[in-house]
Protein backbone atom coordinates (compact mmCIF):
# COMPACT_ATOMS: atom_id res chain seq x y z
CA UNK A 1 0.00 0.00 0.00
CA UNK A 2 1.35 3.17 -0.68
CA UNK A 3 0.19 6.81 -0.90
CA UNK A 4 0.82 10.39 0.22
CA UNK A 5 -0.52 13.72 1.53
CA UNK A 6 -0.60 16.69 -0.14
CA UNK A 7 -1.48 20.32 0.87
CA UNK A 8 -2.17 22.84 -1.44
CA UNK A 9 -0.44 20.89 -3.80
CA UNK A 10 2.62 20.12 -2.16
CA UNK A 11 3.88 16.66 -0.72
CA UNK A 12 3.50 16.93 3.06
CA UNK A 13 6.72 15.07 3.58
CA UNK A 14 8.76 17.11 1.92
CA UNK A 15 7.67 20.36 4.20
CA UNK A 16 9.33 21.06 7.26
CA UNK A 17 7.20 21.13 10.44
CA UNK A 18 6.96 25.03 10.70
CA UNK A 19 5.98 25.42 7.08
CA UNK A 20 3.26 23.05 8.52
CA UNK A 21 2.28 24.42 11.77
CA UNK A 22 2.27 27.75 8.92
CA UNK A 23 -0.48 26.60 7.14
CA UNK A 24 -2.34 23.73 9.26
CA UNK A 25 -4.30 24.22 12.72
CA UNK A 26 -5.84 21.09 14.32
CA UNK A 27 -8.05 21.26 16.91
CA UNK A 28 -8.23 17.58 18.74
CA UNK A 29 -11.73 16.72 20.54
CA UNK A 30 -11.19 17.19 24.02
CA UNK A 31 -7.32 18.33 24.77
CA UNK A 32 -6.16 18.84 28.05
CA UNK A 33 -5.96 22.05 30.43
CA UNK A 34 -2.78 23.39 30.57
CA UNK A 35 -1.86 24.07 34.68
CA UNK A 36 -1.06 27.30 35.04
CA UNK A 37 -1.64 29.03 31.36
CA UNK A 38 -3.42 32.01 31.37
CA UNK A 39 -6.70 32.02 28.06
CA UNK A 40 -4.65 34.77 26.48
CA UNK A 41 -1.13 32.90 26.60
CA UNK A 42 -2.96 29.32 25.53
CA UNK A 43 -4.41 31.64 22.32
CA UNK A 44 -0.51 33.43 21.85
CA UNK A 45 0.53 29.66 21.52
CA UNK A 46 -1.03 29.97 17.95
CA UNK A 47 1.23 32.38 17.25
CA UNK A 48 4.43 30.11 17.96
CA UNK A 49 4.36 28.82 14.42
CA UNK A 50 5.17 31.99 12.67
CA UNK A 51 8.17 32.74 14.96
CA UNK A 52 11.60 32.57 14.22
CA UNK A 53 15.26 33.54 14.65
CA UNK A 54 14.51 36.12 12.38
CA UNK A 55 10.95 36.92 12.75
CA UNK A 56 10.20 37.37 17.29
CA UNK A 57 6.52 38.06 18.32
CA UNK A 58 5.86 41.23 17.52
CA UNK A 59 3.04 43.89 17.23
CA UNK A 60 1.08 42.20 14.83
CA UNK A 61 0.81 38.87 16.95
CA UNK A 62 -0.51 40.98 19.72
CA UNK A 63 -3.28 42.61 17.57
CA UNK A 64 -3.93 39.00 16.25
CA UNK A 65 -4.13 37.82 20.00
CA UNK A 66 -6.37 40.53 21.15
CA UNK A 67 -8.31 40.39 17.78
CA UNK A 68 -9.31 36.74 18.78
CA UNK A 69 -9.67 36.79 22.06
CA UNK A 70 -12.91 39.63 20.97
CA UNK A 71 -14.01 37.28 18.03
CA UNK A 72 -14.26 34.19 20.36
CA UNK A 73 -15.32 36.16 23.06
CA UNK A 74 -13.00 35.62 25.51
CA UNK A 75 -12.09 39.24 26.62
CA UNK A 76 -13.49 38.52 30.07
CA UNK A 77 -11.45 35.17 30.24
CA UNK A 78 -8.39 36.75 29.19
CA UNK A 79 -6.30 36.60 32.33
CA UNK A 80 -8.20 33.62 33.79
CA UNK A 81 -6.05 30.06 33.96
CA UNK A 82 -7.69 27.51 31.79
CA UNK A 83 -7.72 25.03 34.10
CA UNK A 84 -10.54 27.17 36.03
CA UNK A 85 -12.86 27.79 33.08
CA UNK A 86 -16.00 25.85 31.82
CA UNK A 87 -15.99 23.07 29.70
CA UNK A 88 -17.55 25.73 27.14
CA UNK A 89 -15.06 28.33 28.13
CA UNK A 90 -11.65 26.24 27.50
CA UNK A 91 -12.87 24.98 24.26
CA UNK A 92 -13.24 28.59 23.05
CA UNK A 93 -9.90 29.17 24.11
CA UNK A 94 -9.05 25.83 22.77
CA UNK A 95 -10.96 27.31 19.19
CA UNK A 96 -9.23 31.08 19.49
CA UNK A 97 -5.36 29.42 19.72
CA UNK A 98 -6.39 27.52 16.08
CA UNK A 99 -7.51 30.81 14.96
CA UNK A 100 -4.43 32.97 16.42
CA UNK A 101 -2.87 30.26 14.40
CA UNK A 102 -3.87 32.02 10.91
CA UNK A 103 -3.90 29.06 9.06
CA UNK A 104 -4.84 28.35 5.94
CA UNK A 105 -6.44 24.70 6.62
CA UNK A 106 -8.12 23.75 10.11
CA UNK A 107 -9.55 20.24 10.61
CA UNK A 108 -11.61 20.63 14.07
CA UNK A 109 -12.64 17.61 15.65
CA UNK A 110 -16.13 18.58 17.33
CA UNK A 111 -15.18 21.90 17.75
CA UNK A 112 -18.81 22.79 19.49
CA UNK A 113 -18.24 20.00 22.34
CA UNK A 114 -18.92 21.47 25.36
CA UNK A 115 -20.50 24.97 23.83
CA UNK A 116 -23.47 26.42 25.13
CA UNK A 117 -26.12 27.11 22.04
CA UNK A 118 -25.85 30.48 22.14
CA UNK A 119 -22.22 30.38 20.89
Amino acid sequence: MSGGAHLEGAAISGMSGGDVARRVSVLPQAPPAPANLATRELVGYGRHPHISWLRQFGERDREIIEKTLETCRLRAFADRRVSTLSGGERQKAWIGMALAQSPRVMPLDEPAAFLDISH
